[in-house]
């Protein structure tokens, strides 16, 4: 998952993520939530990455790149909440 404010690079960093993943013979499956065109508010890049066909999305959270605190927060401590034994491997790459 990526996430960050519109106009930080969250589509294009997961769309290039993707892109190599499933050209590298993965199977891809992405969904893309913002909740408004302005530029700064919070926008993220879910995708679920798999050796086998994928056909749902899920919401595990695996690998975080997160272009603000914002997305730490909402995404990785949050999820972690609602889960007592997941998130505990999550890679997070912060740029904030």
């Amino acid at each position: 998952m990526a996430g960050g404010p519109q106009g930080s690079g969250v589509d294009t960093a997961s769309t290039i993520f993707g892109r190599a993943c499933g050209y590298g013979g993965l199977y891809v499956f992405g969904r893309r939530e913002y909740h408004s065109n302005i530029k700064g508010l919070h926008s993220y890049f879910h995708q679920r990455i798999s050796k086998t066909e994928t056909l749902a999305n899920i919401s595990d959270v695996d690998l975080l790149a997160a272009f603000d605190a914002e997305t730490v927060v909402r995404h990785l401590m949050l999820s972690r909440c609602k889960s007592s034994h997941k998130h505990f491997g999550t890679r997070v790459f912060f740029d904030g």
